[in-house]
């Protein structure tokens, strides 16, 4: 918020509309780290391994496990953005409640997002029991009350905890919690770059902040620093 407002308020003392910068000694909030909790690899395999009673909310968050799409993403996303034949989909819309659909979330638009041939599975299923025919404008999500709207967060929000309790994990994880797991996993995989290209962060900073670290990646620091000392073996 300071950024947007500092932006605005730079640019009108450029324009010699304001005499000076009104926020000169405005100091930016100190951001602690995010400790939101992160689904590990292995909670993932339990988490979809169970059948869940609701294809679509099923589908919907494997799809934010496996790309790391904001839940408005996912919920924006319609008919004509999915090319499962070539296990792809583009993000292209972002849907929220009080404002209908929109661009994403900084106008990141991401094209040829990259997904398993079992999501693509899960999301023709969704689309084999749609409700208004999957027109091409559709929301591949859709709702039962109205094609004028994907399902609710609400719907989807509560599926997840449902699906949670019944593979025995635990609580405190929401569905953003997939975009920072994602995030997390996905770090040290691929360049810092294209990562922060695919989930559609304005900045490298933004994509740090999601990244946690993982008990696989404690692990792997164990036994490395297992091997700092090369202590010679016993005779």
């Amino acid at each position: 918020m300071r950024q947007a407002v500092f932006t605005a308020l730079q640019w009108a003392v450029d324009m010699g509309l304001l005499p000076y910068h009104p926020g000169t000694g405005v100091r930016r909030v100190a951001e602690g780290r995010n400790d939101r909790p992160i689904f590990e690899r292995e909670e993932l395999g339990k988490l979809f391994s169970n059948e869940w009673p609701d294809p679509r909310a099923f589908a919907a968050c494997m799809l934010a496990a496996e790309t790391g799409m904001r839940l408005g993403e996912v919920r924006g996303l319609q008919v004509k953005n999915l090319h499962l034949e070539t296990g792809h989909l583009d993000v292209l819309t972002n849907f929220q409640d009080a404002e209908g659909l929109k661009a994403p979330k900084w106008d990141s638009t991401r094209l040829r997002v990259s997904i398993s041939p079992r999501c693509a599975m899960a999301l023709r299923a969704v689309l084999e029991k749609h409700r208004y025919g999957a027109r091409e404008d559709d929301f591949v999500f859709w709702s039962s009350e109205t094609d004028r709207r994907p399902l609710s967060k609400e719907a989807i929000g509560g599926a997840l905890q449902r699906a949670m309790r019944a593979a025995g994990l635990a609580s405190g994880r929401t569905f953003h919690s997939f975009r920072h797991s994602w995030i997390t996993h996905a770090s040290g995989q691929l360049p810092a770059h294209v990562l922060q290209q695919l989930v559609g962060h304005s900045n490298d900073a933004t994509t740090a902040r999601y990244q946690h670290v993982s008990d696989e990646q404690r692990k792997a620091v164990a036994e490395y620093t297992a091997k700092i000392i090369p202590f010679e073996k016993a005779t």
